[in-house]
């Protein structure tokens, strides 16, 4: 009973709050707007770096070729670990990874516009019989 009355209690104050906002000037409603928005997207960049930190280990795992390439680059800098450093090799192994994925959609769409082709070269015209 005593959370329900304080969870009355707090979407009240969360309505005046909401409804003083609406009642301000242009001004406020632009910095409440801008705030929210900022943090909002603090949390969003929060939930998928975290999403991230959870599945690029499994990718790695996964790709034999990645995990090597990732060995490499970490054998070769050793010693190094300035945020410049890491921000290169993550950035090196990102490239390597798009690179070879844009390589896989590019081979399946040519791969499919020429299926494409063919089964419209294919095709017989339809003539009535009239």
């Amino acid at each position: 009973m005593r959370f329900l009355e304080i969870f009355k209690k707090g979407t009240k104050a969360v309505d005046s709050k909401i409804k003083k906002i609406r009642r301000s000037d242009r001004k406020t409603k632009r910095n409440w707007l801008i705030g929210s928005t900022i943090i909002a997207m603090i949390i969003v960049i929060s939930i998928w770096v975290g999403y991230l930190n959870l599945t690029v280990p499994e990718i790695n795992s996964l790709d034999p070729a990645v995990s090597s390439t990732t060995t490499e680059n970490i054998a070769q800098e050793e010693g190094s670990d300035s945020p410049l450093s890491v921000f290169s090799r993550g950035f090196k192994i990102t490239s390597q990874s798009i690179s070879k994925s844009v390589e896989s959609l590019v081979a399946k769409t040519k791969n499919f516009i020429s299926n494409t082709k063919d089964k419209f070269n294919n095709v017989k015209e339809y003539t009535p019989e009239n």
